[in-house]
């Protein structure tokens, strides 16, 4: 009996103490639940919820009777099919410029080769174009030309119509004499 009794005893103590421990977690728990009550729960916050609450309802009616009506869904579908429509002309003008373009593209490759060629080839263009001795001596013959003649040509001063030294001359490669 004595066993019996120490072991009530020490299930008493330690009964006492779960409920000790259990009145403090409801006690805190309770102080909890208040100041959950008083600080987020209290007027002056559940009136500015109910005011946010307020505030989102006109924001929504409004969005719904001016953004969202009849005439501006009407005019939305509209602007899609005119930009459907838009985009299908463009596929379709871009499809017949396609050949175009690669005619184009070709007639400006030939080109871009034909002046790489004349800037960078071989010939008489090329020469004239990057040696400026050439380009020089070539001014003075044609200038030398004119004043002299080929085979007594001359070209006749445009101011008065007949060449410099000589009295009214004919033209021609073979003039009279």
């Amino acid at each position: 009996l004595d066993a019996l009794a120490n072991s009530a005893g020490d299930l008493s103590r330690k009964g006492e103490e779960i409920l000790d421990g259990m009145m403090a977690s409801l006690r805190d728990l309770n102080s909890a639940i208040a100041k959950f009550d008083r600080e987020i729960l209290g007027e002056e916050n559940l009136a500015r919820f109910n005011d946010a609450v307020a505030q989102l309802n006109t924001a929504a009616t409004s969005i719904n009777e001016n953004v969202l009506s009849d005439e501006n869904t009407e005019n939305l579908r509209l602007a899609l099919a005119a930009i459907r429509e838009t985009s299908e002309n463009l596929k379709d003008s871009s499809l017949k410029l396609g050949p175009g373009l690669d005619a184009f593209r070709s007639v400006a490759d030939k080109a871009s080769s034909t002046l790489d060629e004349a800037t960078e080839g071989d010939g008489l263009l090329a020469a004239l174009l990057t040696d400026e001795q050439l380009r020089t001596d070539f001014r003075s013959l044609i200038r030398n030309l004119r004043q002299n003649g080929v085979l007594r040509y001359k070209d006749l001063p445009e101011e008065t119509g007949t060449p410099a030294s000589a009295p009214e001359r004919k033209r021609g490669l073979f003039p009279k004499r």
